[in-house]
């Protein structure tokens, strides 16, 4: 399928203010979408924001995944500007490489956070919207780490197993 489908449709990608996200967020506007790019630094969505075709019609919601408690306060206020979203892209994503012995356990639960629970309460935040308008995606952005352990990894690789559940 061409990138044609997501002309004027509402986009929103987490993780976008690098990486994969970036590169998404950009192949997602030449192809005429309308968007909402999420991440924790503003000045680097903003730098995203400027390269796109129209800046002003990008909305920047910078806020940190892993702080689930505010998530329905972000998806209340991108609904309020664009009553939809068509397609949600879970990018975010943290990883931690150190062995597991090691690795202290409130990182292995920022990464957790960061990667599992943050998408899940994105998720359950939106998807009623998605229901009752009776349309809507969602695009999960994981790691072969989520299939196949890496050695050092141990919480990604976790994090990302329970996207592929």
């Amino acid at each position: 399928m061409g990138l044609e489908r997501f002309a004027g449709k509402v986009v929103w990608v987490t993780g976008a203010s690098s990486g994969i996200g970036r590169a998404l967020a950009r192949a997602f506007d030449q192809a005429g979408a309308r968007l909402i790019l999420s991440g924790r630094d503003e000045a680097a969505l903003e730098a995203v924001r400027q390269g796109c075709r129209a800046p002003g019609d990008v909305h920047l919601s910078a806020f940190d995944l892993s702080l689930t408690d505010t998530i329905p306060l972000q998806v209340e206020a991108v609904l309020a500007r664009w009553g939809h979203v068509d397609y949600m892209v879970h990018n975010a994503g943290v990883a931690l490489r150190g062995r597991m012995v090691e690795t202290p356990l409130d990182l292995d639960q920022r990464v957790m956070a960061t990667n599992y629970f943050g998408p899940l309460a994105l998720t359950k935040a939106l998807l009623p919207s998605m229901l009752a308008r009776g349309s809507g995606h969602f695009v999960v952005v994981s790691s072969l780490s989520g299939k196949y352990g890496v050695p050092q990894l141990s919480a990604y690789a976790a994090s990302k197993h329970a996207l592929h559940g």
